[in-house]
């Protein structure tokens, strides 16, 4: 399940809890705008990180461009998101080793 914001990865969380899912087993979680508490939750959230900091310096460059430059033509920009990998996706967090087969007890699908 994908959320477009915050309050929404938080509600949708608490409505599968409520509705008997977990999350990831059940159904993976992922939203839109990462927050510095996202690893507060369990599991932890992932999500996809917009560049803030960027969005608003450009901003401020376009409309200070704008006010000396009226007929300045218009322009679509479009910056690069980030998923923040987490556990209510199901996969490993980023930097989290993986285990081998050996190492988790778990044989391969397939014999040799």
């Amino acid at each position: 399940m994908f959320c477009a914001n915050n309050n929404m990865t938080i509600g949708a969380l608490a409505a599968l809890r409520a509705s008997g899912l977990r999350v990831p087993q059940d159904l993976a979680l992922v939203g839109f705008d990462d927050y510095p508490w996202a690893d507060l939750f369990e599991p932890r959230l992932t999500t996809v990180a917009q560049p803030l900091t960027a969005i608003g310096a450009r901003a401020v460059q376009l409309l200070l461009r704008r006010i000396s430059d009226p007929a300045a033509p218009l322009e679509t920009l479009r910056m690069t998101a980030q998923i923040k990998h987490r556990n209510s996706c199901g996969c490993l967090p980023e930097g989290e080793p993986v285990l081998s087969h050996e190492q988790s007890g778990h044989l391969p699908d397939h014999e040799s």
